[in-house]
């Protein structure tokens, strides 16, 4: 299952209710470009995000990014949809792995 399939069909809101088309693909875009960008550009990961499999080795990563100014910035400008979208990945890894 890939992430944005995940997000379709197995993540729920807080209302219980399946996310809309446009906030799956606003936090698949996140994770697979612009979070991707940064993680390449400051040498935390090569290639994309969305290729970690492994929770231990994207916890790290995730870490990384959450430190960086430019997520701290944009993510209070966005409404926090970096910071879901970091969220949201991990519990799709741990989904998988279960």
């Amino acid at each position: 299952m890939k992430f944005d399939e995940y997000l379709r069909t197995q993540h729920r809101t807080p209302s219980g209710r399946n996310f809309s088309p446009k906030s799956v693909h606003n936090c698949y875009v996140a994770i697979t470009g612009t979070i991707t960008t940064w993680a390449n550009k400051n040498d935390i990961w090569q290639g994309s995000v969305a290729d970690i499999t492994d929770i231990d080795t994207f916890r790290q990563v995730k870490e990384a990014i959450e430190r960086l100014p430019v997520f701290k910035s944009q993510t209070m400008t966005g409404n926090g949809m970096y910071a879901y979208a970091l969220k949201y990945y991990l519990e799709y890894l741990c989904f998988i792995h279960a």
